[in-house]
């Protein structure tokens, strides 16, 4: 890729890894267009944040889950901010639940930006189209954007000969 400037992004994968790079994104480039989809329609949370178990914890205290670096605190201070009752500390490990629910607090911030869109549909296909990239999905629409990231999580899937994503 040449060295022109990034002004909008396609998003394979609207869970955590998604919503916390278009965050990012957003941060980085207040006026960049980001197409996040989502084949599940559940976006946010992933296989990683769905449980509503409560004894389901995050593997990493909570010190070192900001979706941020420039904000290491940030995962913390909302899970004060929402939850002071439950008073947690830079060393809990807490609830994915919870955790779900700071990603979807990000999400909501995110969709109050009229250049950020969902996607409920499942890319089947790449390309590179000139200076531009084309996403096909399962619905047969077409998106463009100057780059496309996969951010699909750990799911094994399999891609069959009709099916390319990436040519």
């Amino acid at each position: 890729m040449d060295n022109k400037t990034l002004n909008s992004f396609t998003i394979i994968g609207g869970g955590a890894s998604g919503i916390i790079l278009a965050a990012n994104i957003s941060k980085l480039s207040p006026g960049a267009i980001i197409q996040i989809m989502e084949s599940s329609g559940d976006f946010g949370s992933g296989v990683a944040y769905s449980t509503d178990d409560p004894q389901h914890l995050l593997n990493v205290r909570a010190y070192n889950m900001s979706a941020f670096a420039d904000r290491p605190d940030d995962f913390l201070n909302w899970l004060q901010s929402n939850y002071p009752q439950l008073d947690y500390k830079k060393a809990d490990f807490v609830p994915r639940r919870l955790y779900r629910h700071y990603l979807n607090n990000i999400l909501d911030e995110l969709l109050d930006n009229p250049k950020i869109t969902l996607h409920h549909d499942q890319a089947i296909a790449v390309r590179q189209r000139h200076n531009n990239m084309e996403t096909t999905t399962s619905l047969n629409d077409h998106i463009y954007s100057d780059a496309v990231i996969l951010a699909t999580g750990n799911e094994a899937f399999a891609v069959s000969d009709s099916q390319h994503i990436i040519d």
